[in-house]
């Protein structure tokens, strides 16, 4: 009985946490399409798989830089689409963008993630840490991710 009573309690936390997404996905969407960009938000089997990975993935040591713009489009390189999301994963939804139209609109990336994002390229199997600090700067950290579980 305990047992069914967790399960019971951990769909309906899942639900919540999939509601919250689902609004503040339309919103980001929103702020997106107001800077003509179109982006889809990641089905939730899919971001829940990323977290996972997100979760399992081994990072270097965070890097200082100056060039945000050179350091995405290298990441970017041979990606079509790519996936971002917010610095706290757990509460942001993770959005499906075009990598050209991310870089067309790079400087509007601190507007809508003043905090920072991660973005993940499937095609590199990577995912690009991106920290914005008010007092120190831009700092990045590349994450190999793990091979997704089938």
């Amino acid at each position: 009985m305990l047992a069914m009573a967790n399960r019971n309690s951990e769909r309906m936390n899942k639900l919540q946490t999939q509601n919250r997404l689902k609004k503040r996905a339309a919103a980001l969407v929103g702020d997106w399409a107001a800077r003509g960009v179109s982006v889809s938000p990641v089905a939730h089997d899919r971001y829940w798989l990323l977290l996972e990975m997100l979760g399992g993935g081994r990072s270097g040591p965070p890097q200082w830089t100056d060039d945000l713009l050179g350091e995405l489009r290298a990441f970017s390189s041979g990606s079509d689409m790519l996936t971002v999301l917010g610095w706290n994963v757990a509460e942001e939804p993770a959005l499906l963008v075009g990598a050209d139209k991310l870089m067309a609109q790079a400087s509007a990336l601190n507007e809508v993630y003043p905090d920072g994002f991660v973005l993940i390229s499937d095609f590199a199997g990577k995912a690009l840490l991106v920290d914005f600090d008010d007092d120190e700067g831009t700092s990045i950290e590349t994450m190999d991710l793990p091979t997704p579980k089938a």
